[in-house]
């Protein structure tokens, strides 16, 4: 689990990197503080083109209006990490592409290498996180994820991504 949770600093960080400045605790200012990711409990579940995905760990940025959450799981016996950032102060629906809104999906293996990558950002892909419940301390909702192949922040994966079903219920 150790090695798990390890990926998901740099996984947030790139999440993050969309969503504006420098995520940290929920607050009513931007802070340019260093990203603070905390470790979050709760269920995360999606399909990755029908198969089935389950977060086995989750963290959690939030500053001012802007959350980022990565989980890394396991889908079709492969060590996957799926995050997404939105700039969201209240429950909503955030589309992707659209301002700093993004999503992340990349494939690794068991020691933690990248081996494909693909995203949704304002420059490809498409989607939509609702938030139905957002506090100072969790988050609920639902989304749904078109991604394409992307070669930063691993090598680039094949074909499009379809992440359905998604939803999150997650105290940080």
């Amino acid at each position: 689990m150790r090695r798990v949770t390890c990926l998901l600093i740099p996984f947030l960080a790139f999440v993050a990197s969309a969503c504006g400045s420098s995520p940290t605790s929920p607050s009513t200012s931007i802070s340019t503080a260093a990203p603070q990711p905390k470790n979050a409990s709760g269920i995360v579940t999606a399909m990755i083109d029908g198969v089935s995905f389950t977060a086995l760990s989750t963290q959690v940025s939030t500053n001012g209006g802007a959350i980022a959450l990565a989980f890394v799981g396991v889908a079709d016996n492969t060590l996957t990490g799926l995050g997404w950032g939105v700039t969201a102060s209240a429950p909503g629906t955030y589309a992707i592409p659209s301002g700093a809104n993004n999503a992340l999906l990349q494939y690794f293996t068991p020691a933690g290498v990248s081996t494909a990558a693909w995203t949704a950002t304002n420059a490809q892909g498409s989607g939509t996180i609702t938030i139905t419940s957002l506090t100072a301390n969790s988050a609920t909702g639902t989304f749904t994820l078109t991604v394409l192949p992307a070669s930063n922040p691993g090598p680039a994966g094949t074909g499009t991504k379809a992440i359905t079903a998604g939803t999150f219920n997650i105290t940080f």
